[in-house]
């Protein structure tokens, strides 16, 4: 109950938005795009484990607007891995699980800086996102397998299907609010009365 109140308080701001008085010399800017994300790899064999955590670390960071961190991720990456062997001892091959969360803190935080820059109070901010803060969002689940000689290229499968599936949207979000900020600015500008000569 306290999440759809929350929710509520949420969209009659954002709604009343358009008609709060922001400062004239307040630039609103969304920040630019950029991911935190955090590799949580679990592999008992440490040379399978040591290949695929450089594998990963290389491709995330090759997208260029992400940076790989041990703390305060926005989105983690879990991922299981292991051998696959019959029942005689012989290697058939590998299997790799990716499991992709996204942290509620960021997205609380997002919140608060749309509800700042719309002059809400922080009793209000407060309320909208203390609950939103504690959530973590499950967000994709891929399972893999494949020749170990093939590790490598299912490394780089899953941080495409990652990119693809998670941070393109997530991208065309941050855009879709910087026009939002804009066209707010702009409705300011325009709806500012004039002064008289």
């Amino acid at each position: 109950m306290r999440y759809l109140a929350s929710v509520a308080v949420l969209l009659s701001i954002v709604l009343c938005a358009p008609t709060r008085v922001v400062s004239e010399d307040t630039k609103l800017e969304a920040p630019k795009f950029s991911a935190r994300v955090q590799v949580d790899l679990q592999c008992g064999d440490e040379i399978m484990r040591s290949d695929m955590s450089s594998y990963i670390n290389r491709e995330l960071r090759s997208l260029g607007d992400v940076t790989v961190v041990d703390t305060e991720p926005q989105w983690t990456l879990h991922i299981i891995a292991y051998e696959m062997k019959t029942k005689g001892g012989q290697p058939t091959g590998v299997a790799v699980s990716l499991v992709v969360t996204s942290s509620g803190k960021q997205f609380a935080e997002d919140v608060a800086d749309v509800l700042k820059r719309a002059g809400a109070a922080e009793t209000t901010i407060k309320l909208v996102t203390e609950d939103i803060s504690s959530m973590v969002r499950y967000g994709d689940h891929l399972l893999q397998t494949g020749l170990r000689s093939g590790l490598k290229g299912i490394c780089e499968s899953n941080v495409s299907t990652f990119d693809s599936r998670t941070l393109e949207p997530a991208r065309k979000f941050s855009q879709r609010r910087q026009d939002i900020l804009q066209q707010f600015e702009k409705y300011q500008k325009e709806s500012k009365p004039s002064t008289p000569p």
